[in-house]
């Protein structure tokens, strides 16, 4: 609510984030003054939010009954003053709470640290909905707004007014009386007499309804009116007389009614209102046309007769504004109506007798013409009506003794009405009483101005007489309001005294009462919860199991080795240049503990080298205790090694019983109790790392890849850098294809190199000049591969006059160049040897495009010329993306030379792409048969492709990039570096000699970076920022810092700061229980929140089978030529609005169809445009998942893991898992709740408000408005394979990630309504007055203050749930009743 921030110190945004909920909590609010509440949205189109008015009442009494006897734990602030608290009281009475009320808010609020909305959050509450103010609550507004007219006249109201009615005697003969008394008006006593008279007489006995009676002489008036030829125009002071005396009998009954509800804002307005009618009803008695038989004794008694103040304004004091009036008690205000009863039972002889005690003021006026010779008072009053077009000013002379004058001054306007003043002052002559009333009215007329300092002297005295009389009375008045206030905050504050010297003196017997024994003992429970937790999320052991001696592992080890499958491996073994360099490497492994090995492609160093030195600790007596590791960056490659190593070795079964070598990834292990040799990913080992940092039982540990300069790569050289300094034993190697070895060499204190050379064939390379010479390719003008012309040539251009026919001439613009666009050259191509048609279309060729037609004349030319044409061999064409692919595959497709008939077949490779065609690229096609591989750079490192010996490289790549002004993900297509190209060059050279075209020339080439940036510099850190503190290696800034290349301190920071939103870690860098546990957990961060959210609510399965999904790929695949058709099905699937839902409403569908057969499946899968293995790999993935989440004590419901399959023995290492199938896995509309707040809690705070942007085709599609949302760093799209692509609806979008390719996509998103985002999104704002709530101060929705109190009180009660859960898993909360009302609200939010 507008909470002051104070400036911080210019670190850096994201240190200013991470600190700002931390100030924040330590400000205090205690006034409303000159603070919005809302944001600038207007609340007209926000979101409603509102609870189910039952839900609403159950979830408060379940409130109040945990917050019973509980108060406020917040620290009282050291600058709280009398100010602060008189503002917080200005403030509540303000918004319209009584005295008694606020008295018990601050009273439990500011008591115990509370400020301005703690205190309306209490009253929200603890107060009835009808005791609330307008706009607090529901109920209260409903009954206003079935209210549309004023009330009705009270009956009861009429018999209060009885006894005034008989205190005067009412009757006939008194309204005669008052009558004579008017001369002017006896002419008129006849006739309205008798329409007053009967009226009157029962009005007498009490028995008339006032309100009746005026309206009945109301219509009289009118009908008698009706035939008289008057101007219609005319103002008629009778019929406005009668409106004002119905309108104050309203206003009267409208006061009682709010002094009953203690509303004192409220009874202050109906006082102002009721003053200031009495005022103008006296005013209109002075008119010469008012008749006072429209008079009521009664209503003539209420208006002025008594109070001295309202007297003083009405009649003759001009020192007191008729605005300004006021009374004698805040708490006895009855609207003006007490003093209004007490002035009629006053009688004309009281008032009499009072008047003649009154001193009587007789003032002389005189002043010379050297004086002033200015404007008189009342020359400038005319001067002032005839300006504002009023009547002039009509002056009454009054004498009410001897030589003595007074004057009354009328003045008619037609918008404010009459104003009618009367000095009390007497002067010696009429003149000077003519100018001092004229005085008087200036003064009411032109108020805040200046304009006594254009009267003479003595008339601007007596101004700022009334002026100084005006302030006084003000200032007693607000004394006098103020008096219950100020007696309360005096009490308050002396209160807050008390508790406070209290409190020191208790905190000081406590200091003085701790002992260092208490210390010890806490320090040791420390200790206890972290060996707790510790064993919690021990997962990942390194070390096995005990197992055979040296002399049986050797034993074993040369029995499997003399095999013939063995023998005929050794064979080919003995053929890799690395075994040659055998002995050589293991003398440099035992000498230094860390050598780097820069091994070419084919050198057999991933294999071979591991293999040796297990061989060498066997030989030398060392394989008991010997425990090698090699990681690797992916894991196929991880399992494919281990594979082949364990077939060297001569093992029947990878990872049994006896198996020497075996492999571990993420969430899948092969090993048995012998296994001395794991080849595992990056990964595994950094989570090792967690639980012994010191990595105490590994001997060798083996880093292959290195030059790919991954994150998880370079963290771990970090670590083992640190690591080698404390343990002397540990051998590290370094291993790559292609390395920076001087670098790393550098980086590890100038360490051993040892290089190997690869096992290729030569491979001659053809780059975009000489494939243009080779090919003839031609560049049109207009082609889209050609830079325009002004983009190449300096144009002149000049106007000309054409003289035409008949004389007319026309301006023409002509322009030119000097040189000719088809024979120029900007390159340095040698002319000896490039045709100048080479040169003019190198130095024409747009090089920032993929060239799709000369690799389509490249790949004719291999087909078609006498030198390729009769070779055999696979063309391997690397392209930088799936829509790259698509393109050149539809162009491929459509021309006829490469048809099956031709002798080609055309394959595509990519991850979205089905695994049919990946496959089929490894297999050697027929002879006679040309195989067209077309892929991104997964087939440059990750795969081989055995037959290939033709590679075309487009020289571009797209890399994952974190960008830190945006926060967000995006693809960027960039030029590979040379090492890339290197490596795409010698896929071309694995069975013969090899071509490789690039599609740049040698000049951009050179031009190249070294090697590809490492990926530490550009994507999140979030999940290495968790590692390290875990491990204990200190502030993630520092430790990073001493990385190969260290990331920019920006980018640290937002990881931190995502590790603060999610709930990971406080206090810098300190990590929560929920951090404790995700650092277990091998996912993203939000991917490990939502799990373990999941496990709490109650819908593990469902939430892990999307996890699995988001941490894989889409089971969904887009097949080329059939998106139309794969978009169609996947709608079909549809389901809440969720891409997430979506896929697991496919999942849900597949298992089902696997349970009628294989043949069932298949058509499914077809059907739907599934990726089977992608499905069974979301099973394993989410089985494990499941398994992972309850061995560290997040468990369903019994009934959950019965049915899911699980027992306690399935808790321990991770292993390939059997399929869990949950049998409630049905979507019902409460599994859908459940998995959108889940959600919500993960991927908080990536969220989008909803926004639609009309498609580029809007006109020919006019109904499909593209879904977008509105984030933080600005609009995006709804990604066009979303389902909710064409959403329709208001709300929040939560979506995985924000990637950039040709625009900003949200990629996998859920539409989800307010309960979520208020439950488990960000901090919660309550703007009481302004009826609205704000999520962070981002995300606002249109609530009233009592529904914001609510969520705000639930949102702590489930907060603290959660960290009892998390701090003990073992904790039961299936049967609490705050997760069972949290479901129900969740679940009311669609079925209301």
């Amino acid at each position: 609510m507008g909470k002051k921030k104070q400036k911080q110190q210019p670190v850096s945004k994201e240190q200013n984030k991470n600190m700002k909920s931390a100030d924040d909590k330590g400000k205090k609010t205690y006034s409303l003054s000159g603070k919005p509440e809302g944001g600038t949205e207007s609340s007209d189109y926000l979101q409603k939010v509102f609870i189910p008015a039952d839900l609403e009442k159950e979830i408060l009494n379940f409130i109040q009954e945990e917050n019973k006897g509980k108060k406020l734990e917040k620290g009282m602030s050291k600058r709280l003053t009398s100010k602060k608290l008189t503002d917080m009281y200005t403030s509540l009475s303000d918004t319209g709470f009584s005295h008694i009320q606020i008295e018990q808010a601050m009273t439990n609020t500011v008591l115990h640290g509370g400020d301005l909305i703690d205190a309306l959050d209490w009253l929200c509450l603890n107060l009835p909905n009808d005791k609330l103010p307008s706009g607090f609550s529901d109920t209260l507004q409903k009954e206003e707004d079935k209210v549309h007219v004023r009330p009705k006249f009270d009956t009861t109201l009429l018999r209060e007014e009885k006894s005034l009615i008989k205190q005067e005697d009412v009757n006939l003969q008194s309204v005669k009386t008052l009558l004579r008394e008017e001369k002017s008006l006896i002419k008129q006593e006849d006739v309205n007499l008798q329409s007053v008279k009967k009226p009157l007489d029962v009005g007498a006995v009490g028995q008339v309804d006032m309100k009746k009676w005026i309206l009945q002489y109301a219509e009289q008036s009118d009908s008698d009116s009706a035939g008289e030829d008057e101007d219609s125009d005319q103002f008629d002071p009778n019929e406005r007389y009668i409106e004002l005396t119905a309108l104050i009998l309203d206003l009267k009954q409208e006061a009682a009614e709010t002094k009953q509800m203690g509303n004192k804002a409220k009874q202050k307005e109906l006082s102002k209102q009721i003053r200031e009618i009495i005022v103008e009803m006296d005013s209109l008695e002075n008119h010469p046309d008012f008749n006072p038989s429209v008079k009521i004794k009664n209503i003539e008694s209420e208006k002025a007769s008594g109070d001295p103040s309202i007297t003083a304004v009405a009649k003759e004091d001009p020192s007191v504004n008729p605005d300004s009036v006021k009374v004698d008690d805040v708490d006895d205000i009855g609207s003006g109506l007490d003093l209004i009863e007490q002035a009629a039972a006053r009688t004309p002889l009281q008032e009499a007798r009072q008047a003649t005690k009154v001193k009587e003021d007789v003032r002389q006026f005189e002043y010379t013409r050297q004086q002033w010779t200015g404007k008189s008072p009342k020359q400038f009053l005319i001067d002032w009506c005839r300006k504002q077009k009023c009547e002039s000013p009509k002056f009454e002379k009054i004498n009410p003794r001897g030589n003595k004058f007074k004057c009354r001054t009328t003045i008619y306007r037609k918008k404010d009405g009459m104003l009618d003043v009367c000095p009390e002052i007497l002067c010696e002559n009429v003149r000077d009483a003519e100018h001092l009333a004229s005085t008087l009215a200036l003064y009411h007329l032109c108020k805040g101005q200046s304009v006594h300092q254009l009267l003479p002297p003595p008339y601007r005295a007596v101004w700022l007489e009334w002026l100084e009389k005006e302030k006084a009375a003000q200032t007693e008045e607000i004394i006098k309001e103020n008096k219950p206030r100020d007696q309360f905050i005096s009490k308050l504050m002396k209160k807050l005294e008390i508790d406070d010297s209290k409190e020191k003196t208790q905190e000081f017997k406590k200091a003085e009462g701790e002992s260092w024994e208490d210390l010890e003992f806490d320090e040791e429970e420390s200790n206890d919860v972290s060996k707790k937790r510790n064993s919690d999320t021990d997962l990942i052991k390194t070390h096995c199991l005990k197992g055979m001696n040296n002399l049986g592992l050797l034993k074993f080890y040369e029995k499997h080795t003399q095999t013939a499958q063995c023998k005929k491996l050794y064979q080919s073994r003995q053929a890799l240049p690395v075994f040659q360099n055998q002995d050589f490497i293991i003398e440099a492994i035992r000498r230094d503990n860390i050598v780097l090995i820069a091994g070419e492609t084919g050198s057999g160093k991933s294999t071979q080298i591991p293999h040796f030195i297990l061989q060498d600790c066997l030989q030398s007596g060392e394989g008991q205790n010997c425990n090698i590791i090699c990681t690797q960056p992916r894991r196929i490659s991880a399992i494919s090694l281990a594979t082949r190593v364990s077939q060297e070795m001569g093992e029947t079964t990878l990872g049994s019983q006896d198996s020497l070598c075996g492999y571990q990834i993420r969430l899948e292990t092969r090993r048995g109790p012998n296994t001395k040799l794991l080849y595992c990913t990056t990964g595994v080992i950094l989570r090792q790392l967690q639980l012994d940092p010191l990595l105490k039982d590994v001997t060798h540990i083996l880093v292959d890849e290195v030059h790919e300069r991954s994150v998880q790569s370079d963290f771990l050289l970090i670590v083992l850098k640190r690591l080698l300094a404390q343990r002397l034993d540990l051998r590290v190697i370094l291993m790559s294809a292609t390395l920076d070895a001087e670098k790393f060499s550098k980086f590890f204190n100038n360490c051993p190199i040892i290089s190997i050379p690869g096992r290729t064939y030569p491979v001659e390379v053809f780059h975009i000049e000489d494939a243009v010479e080779m090919t003839g390719y031609v560049l049109n003008e207009d082609s889209s591969y050609a830079l325009r012309q002004d983009q190449l040539l300096e144009e002149d251009d000049a106007s000309l006059l054409v003289t035409e026919k008949a004389g007319e001439q026309s301006k023409l613009d002509v322009f030119w160049t000097k040189e000719d666009l088809s024979t120029i050259d900007r390159t340095s191509l040698p002319p000896d040897r490039y045709s100048l048609r080479t040169r003019n279309i190198v130095t024409r060729l747009n090089h920032k495009r993929i060239n799709i037609d000369l690799i389509l004349e490249i790949l004719v030319y291999i087909q078609e010329s006498e030198r390729f044409s009769n070779m055999p061999g696979a063309v391997l064409v690397f392209l930088p993306g799936l829509s790259d692919i698509q393109e050149l595959y539809e162009v491929l497709q459509s021309d006829h030379r490469f048809s099956e008939k031709n002798g080609c077949i055309i394959l595509a490779l990519h991850s979205v792409l089905s695994s049919a065609d990946q496959n089929s690229a490894f297999n050697i096609p027929p002879a006679g048969i040309r195989k067209i591989v077309l892929a991104t750079n997964i087939a440059e490192t990750g795969i081989t492709i055995p037959d290939v010996v033709f590679v075309i490289d487009s020289g571009k790549v797209k890399e994952n990039r974190y960008m830190e002004s945006s926060q967000m993900s995006a693809l960027e297509e960039v030029f590979i570096s040379k090492a890339s190209a290197k490596q795409r060059q010698g896929r071309a050279g694995r069975v013969q000699n090899g071509f490789c075209f690039r599609l740049y020339t040698k000049e951009m080439y050179d031009d190249m970076r070294p090697y590809t940036i490492p990926e530490l510099l550009r994507v999140p850190l979030e999940e290495l920022c968790l590692t390290i503190m875990k491990c204990n290696f200190g502030k993630p800034e520092d430790f990073l810092s001493q990385a190969l290349d260290p990331p920019q301190e920006q980018v640290v920071a937002r990881a931190m700061t995502l590790l603060h939103e999610v709930g990971a870690c406080r206090d810098g860098y300190s990590l929560t229980a929920l951090g404790h546990h995700l650092a277990a957990l091998p996912v993203h961060v939000r991917i490990g929140k939502m799990l373990l959210y999941s496990a709490i609510i109650g819908c593990l399965e469902p939430v892990a089978v999307i996890a699995a999904a988001m941490t894989d790929r889409s089971p969904f695949l887009v097949p080329i030529g059939k998106q139309d058709l794969a978009n169609t099905a996947k709608q079909s699937l549809a389901v809440a609005a969720s891409d997430h839902l979506t896929v697991f409403k496919a999942y849900v569908g597949w298992k089902e169809a696997q349970s009628k057969g294989r043949q069932a499946e298949m058509t499914y899968c077809q059907k739907h445009f599934l990726r089977r293995n992608t499905l069974l790999e979301i099973e394993n993935v989410k089985t494990d998942l499941i398994r992972l989440v309850i061995s560290i004590g997040f468990q369903e419901k019994t009934s959950s893991l019965q049915s899911a399959g699980l027992t306690d023995s399935d808790k321990g290492v991770l292993q390939i898992s059997k399929a869990i199938s949950s049998k409630g896995s049905d979507l019902d509309i409460h599994t859908i709740a459940k998995v959108k707040a889940v959600l919500t809690a993960g991927l908080y705070p990536n969220v989008a408000t909803v926004t639609y942007l009309a498609p580029v085709d809007a006109v020919a599609n006019p109904e499909k408005k593209v879904c977008a949302g509105e984030t933080p760093q600005g609009p995006a799209y709804v990604h066009p394979s979303s389902v909710n692509r064409y959403l329709q609806a208001t709300g929040c979008l939560v979506y995985h990630e924000k990637v950039r390719s040709s625009k900003v996509y949200l990629r996998d998103c859920t539409l989800v309504g307010p309960y979520p985002i208020l439950l488990f999104g960000g901090e919660i704002h309550v703007q009481h007055i302004s009826q609205s709530i704000s999520v962070d101060d981002r995300i606002q929705y249109k609530a009233y203050a009592k529904t914001g109190v609510i969520f705000t009180e639930l949102r702590k009660l489930l907060d603290g749930l959660l960290s009892a859960k998390l701090d003990d898993p073992s904790v039961d909360i299936s049967g609490s009743r705050l997760v069972s009302l949290i479901q129900e609200l969740l679940v009311a939010e669609k079925t209301r």
